[in-house]
């Protein structure tokens, strides 16, 4: 509890009629303010006091703010494609600007197959870096209600190189040998980094990542 200037005289050995001749008090030290507005100040004994919130703020707003200022500045770019190029029999070529648009496409291109027919497409991506995914997708009537099929097809692939095991995959001890031998191989050879960077690299949305297993396992 903070003393009067009387009692804070008397303690220095002055009396109270005495013309005010008092040491200046130790500096308080200032702690780092907050980005939401509130600041903490340090007492005589070094131990934080109550935060001081500014005039005006409540801790609610200055600790909304706070948590907003923290995901802005974490937030990482992700790239998206700049065009994308498909095409199905060899002679019939597309190029479009979205995951929409290519959503819609194939969509339609599902619609014209038969019940038991199924379409290979091939897919060209350039992102906006200049890096290129090349690959085909294979589509049936039923991807007619179905959609991010680009996002779908790149988490799969790089997923499955980066050591997530497949719902498709058997279960089983020598399915689980042959799995071991793929994720090891997959380390060795740097294609399972790879693929985490480019999970991380390129905007897949709005599909939801699995985790991903530890980086480095016993081989």
């Amino acid at each position: 509890m903070l003393k009067s200037a009387a009692n804070y005289s008397n303690s220095r050995g002055h009396s109270p009629t005495e013309p005010e001749n008092l040491a200046p008090r130790p500096p308080q030290q200032n702690l780092v303010h907050s980005a939401g507005g509130a600041r903490c100040r340090a007492g005589l004994h070094g131990r934080p006091n109550f935060p001081e919130i500014l005039a005006g703020r409540s801790m609610s707003s200055a600790r909304q703010e706070n948590e907003e200022f923290c995901e802005e500045k974490m937030a990482i770019d992700l790239f998206l494609p700049r065009s994308i190029m498909l095409n199905h029999g060899g002679v019939h070529n597309v190029e479009l600007a979205s995951y929409k648009e290519a959503d819609r496409y194939l969509q339609d291109l599902a619609t014209m197959l038969g019940e038991n027919a199924h379409l290979s497409v091939h897919v060209i991506i350039i992102f906006e870096d200049a890096f290129v995914w090349n690959s085909n997708i294979i589509i049936t009537i039923s991807d007619c209600i179905a959609d991010s099929f680009l996002q779908r097809a790149m988490q799969s692939e790089w997923e499955f190189n980066a050591g997530v095991r497949p719902k498709w995959w058997p279960p089983g001890i020598e399915s689980d040998r042959m799995w071991e031998g793929h994720c090891r191989e997959d380390r060795h050879n740097g294609r399972s980094e790879l693929a985490r960077g480019r999970l991380d690299r390129y905007d897949l949305r709005p599909v939801i990542r699995n985790p991903l297993p530890p980086r480095y396992l016993p081989d």
